[in-house]
């Protein structure tokens, strides 16, 4: 067993890695993509990271690191930035 201090540190180690495996994974795969998807690919780029994005979410909650509640959150919240991506488009007379 670790001291105390020490256990802290390593425990907010191991919980701050666990809230970045989204991130991180998202992350390679952009580069991923980036760098090795063809131009003429049957699907386009884009398509294939949000089908992995919500590939992503759907392992996280069956492997039980994230909870439906953090899942309604990230939706609500997504839902909010598109809303609020189509008033500015609007607004400035783009098409989006």
């Amino acid at each position: 067993m670790l001291p105390g201090p020490l256990r802290g540190f390593v425990l907010f180690g191991l919980k701050m890695a666990w809230s970045c495996l989204f991130g991180a994974g998202m992350l390679a795969l952009m580069i991923a993509t980036h760098l090795f998807w063809p131009a003429d690919g049957p699907v386009h780029r884009y398509d294939f990271l949000l089908v992995a994005a919500i590939a992503i979410q759907c392992l996280l909650l069956w492997t039980r690191l994230e909870t439906f509640d953090e899942v309604k959150v990230i939706f609500l919240y997504a839902c909010h930035r598109h809303d609020h991506g189509n008033l500015q488009a609007k607004s400035s007379g783009r098409r989006g």
